[in-house]
């Protein structure tokens, strides 16, 4: 008051007394008075005058404050203009403002996500070991049927459709990928793919509406950034898993679809390519037993004529020709069957490495 009244008071009657306004003290114990009076020198107030008008002017000092308590009440509302503030702290996450700890939260949710998988992980992860373990027997087993006869003169006699790759690939299916204990593997591991990705998709959707609800809309004045983010690391990263997932899921999530991933990748291992190969060779040899056979024959019955020997000569051949098969099978599968087995395994391996990998299995 003594800041806001003085000053006032002070210029407030200089400026009065200069324009002719303000009364002088005799005028003002004229204009108090208890009667107006021409005397030059009019006389005192009188006490109780003098009370009346301490009371009027005590009055209008309480309403006087009263006014100001409520001017100042008012302002208190409103920021003032003049006011030095901080800047408030934020964060800046691929160029939008957030407020701060989203990056914590964000960290937070990411890792309660990881978590979540970890008491599964184990399981999966043992499913995907017990899956190529069951798939060895069964490799196995097709490297018995492709190394006997019987085999050899299966692909002998597709060779001309040429079909032989179907063949394979049929007996491949059969004999590795048909045992009920491989299928209730992949059912499972359909199951645990299909769970995976609604985590993810759940996941994600809580990372947008974290990012939502923490969204800044700033004025003029902005923020003062403590943590900056070239971009958004938590949605991109589960995304990249659900991508993961997906590629080695296959399309519809199904349990044919990883068995037919498994069968195109041992077809296409460059063991089994060379079939056709070596069925031409097969059938070069089966035409030199048939020749031997017939010269045999021809050695063995020359008082019969050339068409009976020869008659003979095709029977004995083609029991050479079993017999140089059954040497050439033998032969092969010593120097080959243990690379094509390595193949066949690599390829069931190649084809469960994006699950593993999802997963983050070791």
């Amino acid at each position: 008051m003594a800041l806001l009244v003085a000053p006032l008071a002070l210029f407030g009657q200089f400026a009065l007394s200069l324009t002719g306004l303000w009364l002088p003290l005799a005028e003002l114990r004229r204009t108090l008075g208890q009667r107006l009076t021409a005397d030059p020198h009019p006389p005192p107030l009188g006490a109780q005058r003098a009370a009346l008008w301490a009371m009027v002017a005590a009055i209008a000092v309480v309403m006087l404050f009263q006014l100001l308590d409520t001017a100042d009440q008012t302002m208190r509302r409103r920021p003032s203009p003049f006011a030095v503030a901080a800047l408030p702290d934020c964060e800046r996450i691929g160029g939008t403002l957030y407020r701060v700890d989203t990056t914590r939260l964000l960290e937070s949710l990411t890792a309660e996500v990881d978590a979540g998988l970890g008491p599964r992980r184990a399981a999966v992860c043992g499913r995907l070991d017990e899956l190529e373990q069951r798939a060895g027997p069964g490799v196995d087993a097709y490297l018995d049927w492709y190394f006997s006869l019987g085999a050899e003169w299966s692909r002998l006699a597709t060779l001309l459709t040429g079909d032989i790759d179907l063949l394979l690939r049929a007996r491949f299916d059969q004999l590795v990928l048909s045992s009920p204990d491989l299928l209730r593997l992949l059912d499972g591991l359909q199951s645990d793919v299909a769970q995976r990705w609604t985590e993810l998709a759940g996941a994600r959707g809580r990372v947008a509406e974290l990012l939502e609800r923490n969204r800044l809309v700033v004025g003029d004045r902005g923020c003062r950034v403590v943590d900056q983010r070239p971009h958004d690391i938590w949605t991109a990263g589960l995304a990249g898993q659900q991508v993961r997932l997906a590629a080695g899921s296959g399309a519809g999530l199904v349990a044919g679809a990883v068995a037919a991933k498994i069968s195109a990748k041992a077809m296409g291992k460059a063991t089994l390519k060379s079939a056709a190969k070596l069925l031409a060779k097969a059938t070069a040899k089966k035409g030199l037993g048939k020749a031997a056979g017939a010269a045999m024959g021809t050695v063995l019955a020359p008082g019969l004529g050339t068409a009976v020997g020869a008659a003979i000569g095709a029977g004995v051949g083609l029991a050479v020709g079993a017999g140089i098969d059954l040497a050439v099978l033998a032969a092969e599968e010593k120097f080959s069957r243990a690379g094509m087995r390595a193949d066949l395994m690599a390829a069931v391996a190649e084809v469960l490495a994006p699950y593993r990998d999802s997963f983050g299995c070791q």
